[in-house]
C-alpha cells in the first residue's frame, strides 16, 4: 500500500510541475511573439475586448470554485464505497481534472493577456495559478484523506452491528 501512495505522489508531483511548465512555455511563446501581441488592442476599447476580459473573469471564477468544491464533494462523497485502491484512484483523477480546469483558465487568461495587451488576462491566469498552490501533492494530505476513508469505513461496519 505504501509503493502505492509513494508512486501516486510521485505521478501527481510531476502533473503539478507540469502544469506549471505548460504556463511559463504558453507566456514565453507569448513573449517571442508567436501568440500575435495586441492583435485586438484598440484604444477605444471594442466590444471583442470587453468579451475576451469577460470570459477570462468567468472562466477563472468558475474554474476556480469547480477546482475546490467538485474535488472535496466527489472524492468525500463515495469513499463509503471505496476499498483504497479504488480510493487513491478517484483521489488522482480528480485531482488532474482540478489541475486541468485550473490548467484551462490560466493558459486562456494569457492568450487573452497577449492578444489585448490588457492586463485583466495575466491577473486571472495569475489568480488560477495561486490556487494551483492548493493542489500541491503532500503525503500528508494522502494520508489524511486515507484516514477520512478508514474513519468513514469503520462508522459503516459499527453502524452495520
Amino acid at each position: 500500500m505504501q509503493r502505492n501512495i509513494k508512486r501516486l505522489l510521485r505521478w501527481l508531483f510531476i502533473e503539478f510541475a507540469a502544469t506549471w511548465a505548460i504556463v511559463i512555455i504558453t507566456f514565453l511563446t507569448g513573449e517571442f511573439g508567436w501568440i500575435p501581441n495586441g492583435l485586438y488592442c484598440t484604444e477605444s476599447g471594442s466590444q471583442t475586448e470587453y468579451y475576451l476580459n469577460l470570459t477570462s473573469i468567468i472562466t477563472v471564477i468558475v474554474c476556480i470554485v469547480l477546482a475546490l468544491q467538485l474535488f472535496s464533494l466527489n472524492t468525500r462523497k463515495g469513499l463509503k464505497r471505496m476499498n483504497h485502491e479504488e480510493a487513491l484512484d478517484s483521489y488522482h483523477k480528480w485531482s488532474c481534472i482540478r489541475l486541468g480546469m485550473l490548467l484551462i483558465s490560466a493558459i486562456y487568461g494569457i492568450v487573452v493577456y497577449f492578444l489585448l495587451l490588457n492586463s485583466t488576462g495575466i491577473l486571472c491566469a495569475c489568480m488560477a495559478m495561486v490556487v494551483t498552490l492548493a493542489c500541491i501533492p503532500s503525503e500528508e494530505k494522502l494520508n489524511k484523506y486515507l484516514e477520512e476513508l478508514d474513519r468513514n469505513t469503520s462508522t459503516d461496519i459499527q453502524e452495520g452491528e
